[in-house]
């Protein structure tokens, strides 16, 4: 798709800030208050949000010292993700359940963050609209990689699931009517017949993206099939927790205007070597 070179794009980086042709917006900030946006202003939210003191992302929300204060600090960012999305916008969040860990809760559960995020988004109000599963693979694909856990091996009656190859892709819609766009737009961004039937068939097998620095990052085919199905060409795309950027990329590379927060700058270096790398497949 984009045949000049790397050198030929406006690459504008600062302490805080990554700008990209002035059609990418990368702030190394919490997303809380994102002063940067205007209300209304987003078409398209597209998030996976850190998970509660799980994995070591550097600082921010996941290093809370209860999972009670882990689940407001998300609603905060929700909040201020209502208001800078547009009537009628969508917000897409991935998300799975977590495992507890015997070495720090000491007892063996699921903390149900899907559901408590369904119910963070409902009190915000937005609208449960859609959800997707996403398969990755097979078991040596899960966070544990492949590693077994026994429980009551070989007898019932807790055997414990091995590890969670899947992930939940939950779709929101903000009350109201989207504005139209113009013919020629609506046109140029169909998708082909054989993107539909296989984006819409609600279970996506995609292989995890493990090449990434980042410890949690999904691989970049996510957000271009969510990118696809819910904006247009020329519609502003936000992620609140970017991590090294992919869900911005794969906007840019969609004609799409992208918004990213991100508190850890540490993955500012890692987010320009992506962005070179892609853009020149």
């Amino acid at each position: 798709m984009f045949v000049k070179s790397i050198s030929a794009y406006n690459i504008k980086s600062s302490l805080n800030k990554i700008e990209i042709d002035d059609n990418l917006k990368f702030f190394f900030k919490s997303s809380e208050k994102m002063k940067e946006i205007s209300t209304n202003e987003v078409n398209l939210i597209i998030t996976s949000p850190p998970y509660f003191n799980y994995v070591k992302y550097g600082k921010g929300i996941g290093h809370e010292t209860t999972y009670d204060e882990y689940l407001l600090n998300l609603k905060k960012v929700f909040e201020e993700c209502h208001r800078v999305l547009s009537p009628g916008g969508t917000f897409v969040i991935n998300i799975t359940n977590m495992k507890s860990r015997l070495k720090v809760e000491k007892k063996s559960f699921l903390y149900p963050l899907v559901a408590n995020v369904i119910k963070i988004m409902a009190d915000i109000g937005f609208i449960f609209f859609d959800e997707i599963i996403w398969v990755k693979g097979n078991a040596n694909n899960g966070a544990l990689k492949g590693k077994p856990l026994f429980g009551s091996y070989p007898y019932p009656p807790t055997p414990k699931i091995l590890d969670s190859i899947f992930e939940n892709i939950l779709v929101f819609r903000k009350e109201g009517k989207r504005k139209k766009v113009d013919k020629s737009i609506k046109e140029s961004s169909k998708l082909t017949k054989e993107e539909w039937i296989e984006y819409t068939k609600g279970i996506w097998f995609i292989e995890p993206d493990r090449k990434a620095k980042h410890p949690a990052t999904f691989p970049i085919e996510i957000p271009k099939r969510l990118i696809k199905m819910y904006s247009f060409k020329g519609d502003v795309v936000l992620d609140p927790f970017a991590g090294t950027g992919t869900t911005l990329i794969a906007a840019y590379i969609l004609d799409r205007k992208s918004i990213g927060y991100e508190i850890n700058n540490c993955f500012k270096e890692e987010f320009i070597q992506k962005f070179e790398k892609i853009i020149q497949e």
